[in-house]
């Protein structure tokens, strides 16, 4: 801490001499070899200490940090947060070693200044068969030892036990995937919270559930489980914050819609989102979340940057190192102006996946850059509400009311986006303070540039109100009236029918498809009254068995609902559609029920249907394929067959047709439409569709390699997406009037052959 003598033993051996540099490369300290070394008193900063032999080379080497010392105890209301999966990255082997490595965490988590931590705990761990729990274990000494720093605690759990787990729905991945019968979630639940009353203030109940490595869940199954999971959670403690089912990402259109539909936010506290972006595209990437929230408070609880480590111990090159560190204080900024309200950097350990480094911390704890940038963060922005931004298109100035060192002040965080820029400040605006990215105190004031490396500047309360603020973006409140049902509705259907990007099920058209479902009474009181169904798509037939229910406590009952979608549904089928159900159960409320069912599009009958003509001819395609690789097409037997032998470059190959004139879609049209074989190889099928001014739109061509033989497989416009490997496109969006080309291709394995056949190409309407 400041004002203390920097006196560390590193176990460096066979050097002559050691050295201290400080951020800026700068010799501060140097001494002979000793078992300990005294580096003297050193100002706030991050410090390389090196070992040297006789020659100057780098023989071994570790960090240091200097912080300032908190003067007041971080607010309970900060929204400087850390994820430091605490009970998880503290494995040493030795349960005395284990409970050193999590003190150690806390600690530093709590010196930064940071509010509150996120950690991890396995279910089955806990709970080894159905109300069965272990009476002792390290999720309990974890969340102990962060509550004793001084941190509040969100807790998140994923992964279902095996003795929860339905294989003949979920398959091989059946771990991954919420368990079936949501009164094990709910008894769960229920027992952590009583468990955990007053060491744990917050969890989320499961993790990036939309995603497949988590469960690939559809919205109205996350909605399901949000309710059976808050109804527990506060079974067993009132006044634990019940959080979202946190998202990867922030959440589609659909997502929000779901959570609408479904009238969830009764069962949220918080609404969780995670980021991986660019601090740029905070505020348009929210936008999904901030209505979602539903007028409850957005956390993003899961927010870093992809570096990319070297070397044995997979330490950052210094120009990534920074680049983290100057991430930090941005993301921070960038997200509370965004509407969030409380903040968890991922990670605070050593932490990598593939080749990329999480961590702010090194291996053996030692900090990175990033860490003292967190400690600024955490210090400067203390209790931090946003008051707004300012920016002269170059530069970047948040604002915010805050208690930096305990006194309420207005703290700007700035910054320019590439290179330097003017600052956006009135000319003599002066600053109490002003401090670097990580804490470090600057003279001079303001500065009269900005550049890529942020600042903080401390001003008089109020100050901030005559920069001409634009205002900080809120979550929307939610859209009606809605309260809590003990009751709550869930379909089960296998998770193979699951179509993600669609948040729906896949049903067949021209057929009655019989949708099962589960619904249960959570409450302590007999629940009995009607269901009906409350909204369906034109056309569609929806029948529920019977109106009348009656549910005892805990009691889960199946049924089923028939549901029949003409093949003449047109875009609601193929594009899905949601069917509402709502109950009408007295005291027991009136709970409600979205789902989506969506139909294969080749089974969907097109209202036209409009053959290109040139297709069918040879000398109107153009082989098209990564350089190094080879492509020859021929005519076979009413079709183009392609055939492409890839090397050890990047393995594509889209064969390009030019449309003749008159062959652009005609108006209304929705996609494409081919006959496709893939009759060697494997990949992922797509279609691009080619504008004059160069932008190329993309769309998945869903190729089932598991059945192979000829398909009929669509590709529509609506689903289309800017390629960046093409011209940018000066409206944005695919106009189907500006498509002068098509390629039908595949992104395929190195050193391999692919044989494609594409015939009777058309575009469609439904």
């Amino acid at each position: 801490m400041e004002g203390e003598r920097l006196v560390i033993a590193p176990s460096f051996k066979e050097v002559a001499r050691w050295e201290v540099r400080d951020l800026d490369g700068q010799l501060v300290a140097q001494g002979e070899p000793a078992q300990t070394l005294d580096a003297g008193i050193l100002p706030i900063g991050w410090y390389k200490i090196s070992g040297l032999d006789d020659m100057g080379k780098v023989r071994a080497w570790t960090t240091a940090a200097v912080l300032k010392r908190l003067a007041v105890p971080t607010p309970t209301d900060s929204p400087v947060g850390a994820d430091t999966a605490n009970a998880w990255f503290t494995r040493t082997g030795k349960p005395e070693g284990d409970l050193k490595k999590m003190a150690s965490f806390a600690s530093l988590a709590a010196l930064a200044g940071v509010n509150s931590a996120r950690d991890r705990l396995s279910w089955g761990e806990v709970e080894t068969d159905a109300g069965v729990f272990r009476p002792q274990t390290r999720y309990d000494d974890s969340a102990r030892l962060l509550r004793e720093a001084g941190l509040q605690v969100l807790q998140v759990f994923h992964h279902t036990p095996v003795w929860a787990r339905e294989p003949q729905l979920d398959g091989g991945e059946a771990g991954k995937r919420f368990p079936r019968d949501l009164r094990h979630q709910y008894r769960f639940c229920q027992t952590m919270a009583a468990r955990f009353q007053g060491t744990i203030q917050a969890w989320e109940p499961w993790n990036e559930a939309n995603i497949t490595h988590f469960g690939g869940h559809t919205i109205d199954e996350m909605a399901a489980l949000q309710k059976a999971s808050w109804l527990g959670f506060k079974a067993g403690d009132p006044t634990v914050t019940v959080c979202w089912n946190v998202y990867a990402g922030s959440g589609s259109k659909l997502h929000t819609q779901g959570v609408l539909d479904n009238e969830a936010w009764p069962y949220f506290d918080t609404y969780n989102i995670h980021s991986y972006s660019g601090v740029e595209r905070y505020a348009d990437e929210f936008a999904t979340a901030r209505e979602g929230a539903c007028g409850k408070p957005l956390w993003i609880s899961e927010c870093g940057i992809h570096v990319r480590w070297e070397g044995d111990l997979k330490d950052l090159p210094e120009a990534e190192e920074t680049r983290q560190a100057r991430f930090v204080p941005k993301s921070y900024a960038s997200s509370l102006f965004a509407g969030v309200s409380r903040h968890y950097f991922f990670i605070l350990g050593h932490y990598t996946e593939g080749q990329v480094q999480f961590g702010l911390l090194r291996h053996d704890l030692t900090p990175r850059r990033g860490y003292l940038a967190l400690a600024a963060a955490g210090r400067l922005l203390a209790g931090a509400r946003p008051l707004g931004r300012f920016t002269n298109a170059a530069a970047r100035v948040y604002a915010f009311r805050a208690q930096p060192d305990g006194v309420t002040r207005d703290v700007l965080v700035a910054w320019c986006d590439k290179g330097s820029a003017p600052s956006p400040w009135p000319a003599g605006r002066k600053a109490e303070a002003v401090f670097d990215g990580y804490g470090r105190p600057l003279a001079g004031g303001l500065p009269r540039d900005l550049t890529e490396a942020p600042i903080f500047a401390v001003l008089p309360e109020g100050e901030s109100a005559q920069l001409g603020l634009q205002a900080p973006l809120k979550v929307s409140p939610a859209p009606r009236a809605a309260s809590v049902s003990p009751v709550v509705m869930q379909v089960l259907l296998p998770q193979s029918r699951t179509q993600l990007d669609l948040q729906a099920y896949r049903v067949e058209p021209g057929v009655e498809t019989a949708v099962p479902l589960a619904i249960y009474n959570f409450g302590k009181k007999p629940a009995s009254g009607t269901l009906k169904v409350a909204a369906a798509p034109a056309g569609w037939r929806v029948a529920m068995p019977g109106p009348a229910v009656q549910l005892s406590p805990m009691e889960r009952r199946l049924l089923e609902v028939k549901v029949f979608i003409p093949t003449t549904a047109g875009r609601s089928a193929f594009m899905g559609a949601p069917i509402a159900l709502r109950g009408a159960l007295g005291q027991a409320g009136e709970p409600a029920l979205s789902f989506r069912l969506a139909c294969d599009p080749s089974l969907v009958e097109p209202a036209r249907e409009t053959p290109i003509a040139s297709a069918a001819r040879v000398e109107a395609w153009s082989d098209n394929i990564v350089s190094g690789s080879r492509m020859t097409h021929l005519w076979d037997n009413g079709r183009l067959v392609f055939t492409m032998d890839f090397g050890d470059q990047d393995p594509w190959g889209y064969p390009r047709l030019k449309l003749a004139a008159g062959e652009r879609p005609p108006p209304g049209t929705d996609g494409l439409r081919a006959e496709i074989e893939v009759i060697e190889g494997r990949g992922t099928l797509r279609a691009q569709f080619l504008e004059e001014g160069g932008a190329a739109y993309l769309c998945d061509l869903p190729y089932d390699f598991a059945r192979r033989g000829r398909q009929t497989l669509t590709a529509f416009f609506q689903q289309a997406k800017w390629g960046g490997h093409s011209r940018p496109d000066t409206d944005g969006k695919l106009s189907a009037t500006e498509i002068n080309g098509v390629m039908i291709g595949i992104n395929a394995e190195k050193r391999s052959r692919v044989r494609l056949a594409i015939g009777a190409v058309r575009w469609v309407k439904f």
